[in-house]
């Protein structure tokens, strides 16, 4: 085994455990925070949950950095078959962890409203602020989610050409992200409850995927051949 294929293997390996580590890491830290804000008075209820709310923001955080490093670290990999899409690719991942890192400074922004309910503050007015920086929140995750699952579709298209893992692997990831961009968006227009059902098969996808990447990696260009040939034969 070369050098090169090491570094590789390594590589995709690692990006299949960001994969894996995505997923627990926002839905864990969305949990813990809207466990709290589900409480009819959401700023006394941060106040009195604060270090439950804070982690669950900073589980949302660390996830911003894991899809941001899945996108750096597929870079090179991807250029060797198309550059055009390994940049959309990692613009997609960078769009994603900005716009999620400007949600969660809006769930952050709780906290301090909530340390002035003590203050002569107007409490309707903390209120509604509150209420704003959740909405807000909710805005940018929809955003970032389409810029995902449209970045996402030009990545599994590639796969697919490239056949860097199996076809139906990559025309599953096809299916899920372009169901998943269809959710984000109809979100977006007001469609309120569609991101969630719409999000579930994109979502196996990258569980599937980031095992598959841990267990395999991507087909090397000479097997990628070789399944080819097969195929026509």
């Amino acid at each position: 085994m070369t050098t090169q294929s090491l570094t590789d293997r390594t590589r995709t390996r690692l990006v299949g455990i960001l994969f894996l580590a995505a997923i627990p890491a926002y839905g864990i830290g969305t949990a813990l925070t809207t466990s709290v804000l589900s409480a009819p008075d959401q700023l006394t209820a941060v106040a009195a949950n604060t270090p439950q709310y804070t982690l669950g923001a900073a589980l949302m955080l660390a996830n911003s950095v894991i899809v941001a490093s899945i996108g750096v670290l597929l870079f090179p990999l991807l250029k060797r078959h198309s550059l055009p899409v390994a940049r959309i690719y990692l613009v997609g991942r960078l769009v994603e962890a900005v716009v999620l890192l400007v949600g969660i400074g809006f769930l952050f922004s709780l906290v301090a409203l909530s340390g002035e309910l003590a203050g002569t503050a107007d409490a309707t007015d903390l209120a509604t602020r509150a209420a704003s920086a959740v909405e807000a929140n909710d805005v940018a995750y929809q955003v970032a989610m389409a810029a995902l699952g449209f970045a996402s579709l030009f990545f599994c298209a590639l796969l697919f050409r490239a056949q860097l893992v199996p076809r139906w692997l990559a025309l599953w990831g096809i299916v899920g992200y372009a169901v998943f961009f269809a959710g984000a968006v109809l979100e977006l227009l007001g469609v309120e409850g569609i991101g969630l059902p719409l999000s579930i098969l994109g979502g196996l996808f990258e569980i599937a995927f980031g095992v598959w990447l841990i267990v395999r990696g991507f087909r090397s260009p000479v097997a990628s051949v070789r399944a080819h040939s097969t195929q026509l034969a």
